[in-house]
């Protein structure tokens, strides 16, 4: 998003902060505004974090070698005093902090493209769908996957119980001893 400073209402006060109120990569309004701390400019966060992208080295756009980036304490509460007229043409006069919900949600004139929005919706929809089917598919395998073995421990239980296991083995149990319990196979 790019914030035209002419759109800002009380141009007087503005210049008290403009020097700094205005990012040195977009020229616009600083959104999120970020400060390096070397040279103590302010850039929109989104333009510094692109900015270092594409370079692909570690300056600022002053120059400054190794900088770090941190928002400033002070600056953004004077940002949020500055309102601005709409871009879209209507009479309202938004908060700094209100832009971005103003243009995307509240704005009288702001037209909202029914038909793309529904294609947005529509491929989300099916994604999440192709998602559930693989899961529901995954569940439904782990579940026979579950019923066998329970199956064959079930079978191997009556077995135990009706005494078929030895039957069926070669080994023979014999008892020892006085009747302590214990038993040897043979």
């Amino acid at each position: 998003m790019y914030i035209d400073p002419n759109l800002v209402v009380d141009k007087e006060s503005f210049k008290l902060i403009e020097v700094n109120a205005i990012c040195a990569i977009c020229k616009g309004v600083i959104i999120s505004p970020v400060q390096c701390m070397n040279c103590k400019k302010l850039f929109c966060e989104k333009c510094i974090s692109t900015w270092k992208k594409t370079k692909k080295n570690n300056q600022c756009p002053f120059k400054c070698k190794n900088p770090t980036f941190k928002p400033p304490r002070m600056f953004k509460n004077l940002l949020e005093k500055v309102k601005f007229k709409c871009e879209k043409g209507c009479d309202q006069e938004i908060p700094y902090g209100d832009l971005e919900q103003h243009y995307n949600e509240t704005c009288p004139k702001l037209v909202i493209d029914f038909k793309a929005k529904y294609f947005e919706y529509k491929k989300k929809y099916q994604i999440l769908e192709e998602k559930f089917k693989n899961y529901k598919r995954d569940i439904e395998k782990k579940i026979i996957e579950e019923k066998q073995k329970y199956e064959k421990l079930n079978q191997e239980f009556i077995n135990l119980k009706n005494g078929k296991l030895f039957e069926e083995s070669p080994l023979r149990i014999f008892k020892v001893g006085p009747p302590t319990g214990r038993y040897c196979l043979l």
